[in-house]
């Protein structure tokens, strides 16, 4: 799997690849998750939850391991993310899937969702939230663009 943590944003790896080699960019943007960047392959298929066995665990985020552990044992709000809350599988650029694995529920865009298929990710901004943490799904190259939320007619 070549699935990597990065805790930089560079364009330069990504401006060299083709359109049809564009990788998936899962950025942290709160809590423990806070400024790590995931990246993913076409094909890949990653959990994200509180287990480590899981390919981006809370527990092996940068914030998550300078907390005190007295912090850490006393975190509430880590109680509503799941051992393997979701799961995301890179099938091809129109066919990004979010599946929800949890009881406690995963957000995209505000809308708890059980499965999603993502096909308008350069046209859509998309935010994935699992308890408090929340994350924005983009391209790698993405050059922070706005773009408009998921509104209800797409899914």
């Amino acid at each position: 799997m070549s699935v990597e943590p990065s805790n930089f944003s560079s364009t330069s790896a990504a401006e060299k690849r083709s359109t049809s080699e564009r990788r998936l960019r899962l950025r942290g943007l709160n809590g423990y998750f806070d400024g790590e960047v995931f990246l993913l392959d076409k094909g890949d298929e990653v959990v994200v939850g509180r287990s480590r066995a899981c390919d981006f665990s809370i527990k092996g985020c940068r914030r998550y391991r300078e907390a005190a552990s007295d912090m850490r044992r006393n975190d509430r709000h880590l109680a509503g993310i799941s051992r393997r809350h979701f799961r995301i599988n890179f099938c091809h650029e129109s066919m990004i899937e979010i599946r929800d694995l949890s009881l406690n529920g995963t957000w995209v865009n505000d809308r708890r969702v059980r499965k999603l298929v993502i096909s308008d990710l350069s046209n859509r901004r998309y935010e994935i939230r699992m308890g408090q943490e929340q994350f924005s799904l983009e391209w790698e190259d993405d050059d922070g663009e706005q773009r408009p939320p998921l509104d209800e007619t797409s899914s």
